[in-house]
């Protein structure tokens, strides 16, 4: 004998009753460490290790299943050069290396990450760094080099309840 009961589950959105509103597309690559794109992106609910500080702020507390002593650590060190094709449809969006004298365009790019993660019992702090350069042309102007750095410092401590 079974018993069932109806489905529930969220409440239906509400209708669009306008145009009033924004739908935010990105399509390009995915600059990130091998475990994030790995999973294609969907990497947050099971951020470790220094590559899941990015993009969870409760990863430097989280243990990999090997970890068994009280202080562990983590360095990471990223590296890719983008900029390499400048001249090809990269991110696909239908452009290539034919493009007109006086066309704008953003090349010679290049992304740094660096890292570091340290685990003291239940506590743990992390570091990590981007750093990104690349050259912008301008429609018959002179080039400019762009360099943007992204710092990030993290602790986290796992509660046992």
């Amino acid at each position: 004998m079974t018993l069932s009961a109806a489905a529930r589950g969220q409440c239906a959105p509400p209708k669009i009753c306008s145009n009033h509103y924004a739908i935010e597309l990105f399509q390009g690559p995915l600059l990130a460490p091998i475990h994030v794109t790995g999973l294609a992106g969907a990497y947050i609910a099971s951020a470790e290790d220094i590559e899941g500080a990015a993009v969870n702020s409760a990863a430097p507390a989280v243990r990999d299943p090997y970890s068994t002593s009280w202080f562990d650590y983590d360095l990471g060190i990223g590296i890719s050069f983008p900029g390499a094709f400048t001249n090809t449809d990269f991110d696909n969006h239908g452009d290539n290396a034919n493009l007109p004298a006086n066309h704008a365009s953003a090349g010679d790019f290049t992304d740094l990450t660096l890292g570091g993660q340290f685990q003291f019992g239940a506590f743990g702090v992390s570091v990590t760094g981007d750093l990104q350069q690349f050259q912008i042309s301008a429609a018959g102007g002179p080039s400019l080099t762009m360099q943007i750095g992204r710092w990030k410092a993290l602790g986290a401590c796992i509660k046992s309840f």
